[in-house]
């Protein structure tokens, strides 16, 4: 078992998370529109996993699609949930 005192120097700092989630974020980026499967599902985790380390980072941009695709879709074929989703993004 590792001890508190140990895990210490091995975390990382606000700036060293901010760095490493925006290198991730241009892979991400990347693999977003892929037509491999196993890809773009790997993509879907890790800008979730990445949305827990660093919200403000990582929350804007998928809204921001969320609400595009959104847009792209003819609303009154929503579902009555869906239709009351997109009007509290707003």
């Amino acid at each position: 078992m590792c001890r508190r005192s140990e895990k210490l120097g091995s975390e990382l700092g606000p700036r060293e998370r901010a760095m490493f989630v925006r290198t991730l974020m241009r892979l991400t980026e990347r693999g977003q529109y892929s037509k491999n499967v196993g890809l773009a599902n790997t993509v879907g985790f890790t800008s979730c996993f990445l949305a827990y380390v660093e919200p403000a980072l990582m929350l804007p941009p998928i809204i921001s699609g969320f609400q595009t695709a959104l847009e792209s879709v003819c609303f009154p074929h929503f579902s009555p949930l869906v239709q009351l989703l997109y009007i509290s993004v707003l």
